[in-house]
């Protein structure tokens, strides 16, 4: 009876373990999709840039960008840098939306164009002035030494906009840039802080 009990018990945490790990892989997708949606339009804006005269750069830029900066849209700021010898300025005409959370004239702002400019995909990261956390996003055209820079906000409740979809039903999760998973490291959850990380039974899923 002990062996016949163990070996369901055995066979249950493996049911439950495999519904875990495709539950995540499903979430996963999920995420995938929404940071797709992201880079999408920032991708679509430095293409513009390339069919442009240099003086026409802010125009194309803000008339493309500009419906989807702003309140309950898609970033709450966003911009148009170009290379301009050793430093990366501003397009003039291209500041979009509120107050960046990363200060436009310091030298973090420069560090995180630069390394958009040696990257293949876009650079991701999050920052924190004061009581507002962001995620920052950085992507550019190596050829024309333009970047587009963008900034969207953590969720005051921590919550994922992509947890209403149903992959996420009935599933605890916290949301990670990078390898780590320190609090630091973490944007987004639907559990209390103070039970991070997560514990138990649990399954990962990277997102390139």
């Amino acid at each position: 009876t002990a062996l016949a009990s163990w070996a369901a018990w055995r066979a249950d945490r493996g049911t439950e373990e495999r519904l875990l790990q495709t539950q995540t892989r499903q979430a996963a997708t999920v995420l995938s999709n929404a940071i797709q949606t992201i880079q999408q339009p920032m991708a679509a804006a430095l293409d513009a840039q390339r069919l442009v005269a240099p003086g026409d750069r802010a125009q194309a830029f803000t008339g493309r960008f500009e419906a989807m900066v702003g309140p309950d849209k898609l970033f709450d700021a966003a911009s148009l840098w170009r290379l301009d010898g050793d430093s990366l300025v501003l397009e003039d005409g291209t500041a979009l939306g509120t107050t960046p959370a990363v200060d436009p004239a310091g030298p973090e702002i420069q560090a995180v164009l630069r390394r958009a400019l040696s990257s293949s995909t876009s650079v991701v990261q999050r920052v924190s002035v004061g009581d507002r956390s962001r995620i920052v996003y950085a992507l550019a055209d190596p050829t024309t030494g333009v970047v587009v820079y963008a900034e969207r906000p953590i969720p005051a409740d921590r919550r994922a906009p992509v947890d209403q979809d149903s992959a996420y039903a009935d599933l605890d999760y916290a949301i990670y840039l990078g390898t780590g998973t320190e609090t630091t490291d973490m944007t987004t959850t639907d559990v209390a802080l103070d039970e991070l990380p997560l514990d138990g039974l649990t399954s990962t899923a990277s997102v390139p």
